[in-house]
């Protein structure tokens, strides 16, 4: 494991969001998010 320093001014979280089709596990659609931490 590595430590991190903590993020500081403009910080974001990034990440996908996957709508999968059940019968036959492939994707559906694949978003892109980014959602930008405040406080």
């Amino acid at each position: 494991p590595n430590k991190f320093d903590v993020a500081k001014g403009d910080v974001r979280l990034q990440g996908i969001v996957l709508d999968i089709d059940e019968i036959s596990g492939r994707s559906l659609k694949i978003e892109r998010q980014t959602w930008r931490l405040t406080g």
